[in-house]
């Protein structure tokens, strides 16, 4: 009789045990899945002018579309989570939801140290340059000029629209060839091209350099100034002996304030390198 009283509490314990597991199995959260991943690139390009103006170009691989962007902009010594942007599925274009940039940035280089975009489907991405000298295609950088610090301006206008378009502009100081200290790439899209301002010595020269990050070709209109940046395409007539060479920093053509010059990139691996030098303080 004891032997038979033991097997019944048995077998209830381990029904009872049965039934607690499928409970728990049943009604236990399955565990959070991590969000699917944006494939691709998005750029967020700034130049100087000499206040930063902002372009938006996003390039994703697959079809979740891209529906929010934030992003840091890095400078000397400083970090601003300065924009966040959202698209507006109803006309199709981005709207600024905040810009916590100040009105003038400290002089110096700035660029784009992480991206953060949001996408469909809980979807995410990230990108990271800790370092604006990084080579990475997304990456953009520009120099912030101080109020009232002396400058030049350097623009670029296709002769075609349909190229060279995704320009890079970098400048170095003539002493220092190998490392850029001024950075600007447009979007690969018509009518946005690269310009830069940044600050000068009397009686020191600079090299511009210019190229298309996708291999584009096509003639330009490349224009320096110390008057700002114009609004539409300076005058300029083709040189009667070409520029050619001057794709490395030792073949630079010399450049004038003031002056516009035509240049050609003539094949995908193409550049074009300039010199500019800044009349002494006596002249």
């Amino acid at each position: 009789m004891r032997k038979g009283i033991l097997t019944v509490v048995a077998a209830v314990i381990v029904v009872a045990a049965l039934l607690f597991f499928v409970g728990r199995v049943e009604h236990e959260p399955a565990p959070p899945t991590a969000p699917p991943q944006l494939e691709g690139a998005w750029f967020v390009k700034y130049a100087s002018d000499p206040n930063p103006y902002l372009d938006v170009a996003f390039f994703p691989a697959d079809d979740k579309r891209i529906q929010r962007v934030i992003t840091d902009l890095s400078g000397p010594e400083q970090v601003y989570r300065n924009i966040e942007l959202a698209f507006n599925p109803e006309d199709g274009e981005w709207q600024k939801v905040c810009d916590f940039l100040p009105d003038e940035l400290p002089g110096g280089i700035w660029w784009v140290s992480r991206v953060e975009a949001f996408g469909e489907e809980g979807s995410f991405g990230a990108q990271f340059a800790n370092d604006p000298h990084e080579d990475k295609p997304w990456l953009n950088a520009f120099y912030a000029t101080e109020p009232g610090e002396a400058k030049i301006c350097v623009q670029t206008f296709p002769l075609d629209p349909a190229g060279p378009v995704d320009m890079v502009m970098e400048a170095y100081h003539a002493d220092d060839p190998e490392r850029w200290f001024a950075y600007c790439d447009a979007p690969d899209v018509e009518e946005v091209h690269p310009r830069l301002a940044f600050p000068t010595t009397a009686g020191e020269t600079y090299l511009i350099r210019l190229r298309s990050l996708i291999g584009a070709t096509g003639g330009y209109v490349v224009y320096i100034s110390r008057d700002g940046f114009a609004n539409a395409v300076p005058e300029a007539k083709k040189s009667e002996t070409s520029y050619e060479p001057n794709n490395t920093k030792d073949q630079a053509t010399s450049i004038e304030l003031g002056q516009s010059q035509i240049h050609d990139l003539s094949d995908t691996d193409d550049e074009d390198w300039l010199a500019v030098s800044i009349p002494p303080e006596n002249q």
